[in-house]
């Protein structure tokens, strides 16, 4: 009989068995690391758009000739700042005659006022007499006649400052609208009208971008979109800049889908539905400007 040869085979094959499954081990648990870093790292989607600004375009609001245009195209400017003026010598004038006819209504306010009181306490004495059978009817009813027009034609004069003043407060709006200010900080794009010209009410005299709402539009995949929200915080690079990363915030999202502009993407790619999504820039005033491409970076969860 052969002796047995089973505990001999087993203590043989054990150390072979463990070399060759500890390597194993090793890239299992390499692989097992990998994929819980997998799991745990936010994606980033890249969408490359175009940058726009917002444009106000700056009208008169008075009819006049144009004396004053105190911006030319490219020049920066603060909200508040006096753009242009147009002539008011004419109102001016008819400021200073109302105001004359104010003081001297006034004065004629002042002296009714005197008469009426007057009137009101001479009808006042005499009414004692009156109830006493100690003055006539007749005087009586001359006394009240008189306090009656005394106070009627103060009412008159009032009325009439009332309407003067009305003039001037008219006449004064008109003034300051003469003066054209900027509503917005920016730039200016467009100086529309010229010095010496003739504007009417409405007419445009500049156009100025606003380089405090620049933005990017970009087209967002649907199925990015549920991983997508307003007021959700993105990072703007753009070639021009060298690369430099920007922060940005998501403004605005399209209430629908649609298929992507021609000429943004490729004709295969033209065949998604997307969502357009525009991205405020919140800072790199004065380095991306409306007409440059720029890139969108989507942190997604």
């Amino acid at each position: 009989m052969m002796p047995s040869r089973i505990g001999q085979t087993r203590t043989a094959q054990f150390p072979l068995v463990f070399w060759i499954s500890f390597p194993r081990l090793i890239i299992c648990l390499f692989c097992l690391v990998v994929m819980c870093g997998c799991f745990g790292k936010k994606k980033q989607r890249v969408y490359t758009g175009m940058v726009e600004g917002e444009e106000v375009q700056v009208s008169s609001e008075l009819p006049g000739k144009l004396v004053e245009v105190l911006y030319s195209e490219g020049q920066s400017i603060e909200k508040g700042a006096k753009l242009a003026e147009i002539d008011h010598k004419e109102l001016d004038a008819q400021l200073k005659s109302l105001k004359a006819q104010c003081k001297s209504a006034q004065e004629e306010v002042d002296a009714a006022k005197a008469r009426s009181a007057s009137a009101q306490q001479n009808l006042d004495r005499n009414k004692v007499l009156w109830e006493k059978g100690n003055l006539s009817d007749q005087k009586y009813q001359d006394l009240q006649s008189e306090f009656d027009f005394a106070n009627a034609k103060l009412k008159a004069t009032e009325a009439q400052l009332e309407q003067y003043l009305s003039n001037v407060e008219r006449l004064e709006v008109q003034i300051a609208k003469s003066s054209i200010y900027s509503p917005i900080s920016g730039v200016v794009t467009s100086r529309i009208a010229k010095e010496g010209e003739f504007v009417n009410i409405g007419s445009p005299v500049y156009r100025i971008l606003d380089t405090q709402d620049i933005k990017v539009k970009v087209y967002v995949p649907e199925k990015v979109m549920t991983k997508t929200s307003l007021m959700q915080d993105v990072k703007v690079r753009s070639s021009v800049a060298h690369e430099k990363v920007f922060a940005g915030r998501i403004t605005y999202i399209a209430p629908k889908a649609e298929f992507i502009p021609k000429n943004i993407q490729t004709e295969e790619q033209r065949a998604y539905q997307v969502y357009a999504v525009k991205c405020k820039i919140l800072e790199g005033y004065g380095v991306l400007k409306p007409g440059m491409y720029a890139d969108v970076i989507l942190t997604l969860e």
